[in-house]
């Protein structure tokens, strides 16, 4: 559950981050970008969980390991957002609305 909920936050995300940076065509083409990027996820993430809870690719992995992996790629995600991201809109501008 909070697996979905952090997926979810991060997508509403990076379609708000897409839709105030760009605009019309370029829009459109960034939005579709994060679509297909969800698309190869759910191709992609039960492929990569397969292989990395399979003994005989490497020693150590076990059923635990696509877990593992998950959380670190989230606490990555969470990182690269927390420093890297920059607010697209200053905070001034709310204060009137």
């Amino acid at each position: 559950m909070l697996a979905s909920n952090y997926r979810n936050l991060a997508t509403k995300t990076a379609q708000a981050a897409v839709a105030d940076i760009s605009q019309g065509r370029q829009r459109a083409y960034g939005l579709s970008l994060i679509a297909v990027m969800m698309t190869l996820a759910l191709i992609l993430g039960p492929l990569a969980g397969g292989y990395l809870s399979d003994p005989s690719v490497l020693s150590f992995f076990s059923p635990k390991t696509p877990f593992i992996f998950a959380a670190l790629l989230s606490v990555l995600n969470a990182a690269l957002v927390y420093f890297f991201f920059r607010e697209l809109f200053p905070v001034q501008l709310f204060l009137y609305v």
